[in-house]
């Protein structure tokens, strides 16, 4: 059986195809009509998103996920960057298009850990009043770059869609990207989760903190650079 045949057009799983056994351990299987269970697994990096999402009924009727027929673990060194809340705030408040967010003395920790800078492009809509906001988190000692791409609705107060992807990129793509803020699509492109749902702002950011994996050093300077 191939878990291939059931993916929808973002190679993900709908939720309506998962069932979760929650007796610890958790087990996931994919569960259709007429075809005995599969198990599945999730990649690590999801699984905290996948616990909220699947508590919240109206959330996990609007979900979908990146999952596998093998069993996935990784080891990854520390990663630092800024904070999260601070770099959103500060976006939304100054009405900044294209800003970059990065640690400003990273030298001292570069040795034994992975630094990540954040790039946030946004957009406002003044017809449907919505703001369009892209996250890229590049790593210093990896090719992968965590995106997530939200709409944030200022009717309802909530965030109505929320994805996220693992995206590769080449030296020279990492450096358009980054350096003059020109949005690549990279050589490797994999979400792995989509909520098309309203979902409180505050729910929305632990989701996405969740995904991006870092330690956030909310007591370190940091600077910004506004790109374009």
């Amino acid at each position: 059986m191939s878990i291939v045949n059931y993916f929808n057009k973002d190679n993900l799983i709908p939720s309506k195809y998962l069932k979760v056994i929650n007796e610890p351990p958790q087990k996931i299987f994919l569960s259709v009509k007429n075809v005995p269970l599969f198990q599945v697994y999730l990649p690590i990096d999801t699984s905290e998103i996948f616990e909220i999402i699947f508590n919240d009924k109206k959330l996990w009727l609007k979900s979908s996920f990146y999952v596998t027929d093998k069993k996935i673990s990784k080891l990854r060194a520390p990663i630092f960057g800024v904070p999260f809340n601070k770099d959103l705030n500060l976006v939304i408040k100054e009405g900044l298009i294209k800003s970059r967010f990065y640690l400003s003395n990273s030298d001292e920790l570069k040795n034994n850990a992975v630094i990540a800078d954040l790039l946030v492009h946004s957009a406002f809509n003044k017809k449907e009043i919505k703001y369009e906001l892209q996250f890229w988190q590049m790593l210093d000692k990896d090719n992968q770059v965590f995106y997530v791409h939200s709409i944030l609705n200022f009717y309802t107060k909530t965030v109505e869609h929320l994805d996220g992807a693992i995206i590769l990129f080449t030296d020279e793509q990492r450096n358009l990207l980054f350096e003059k803020g020109k949005k690549i699509k990279g050589y490797y492109y994999q979400k792995y989760f989509r909520l098309d749902a309203n979902i409180a702002i505050d729910l929305a950011i632990e989701i996405i903190r969740k995904f991006f994996p870092i330690e956030e050093l909310a007591n370190e300077y940091f600077e910004i650079n506004t790109i374009g």
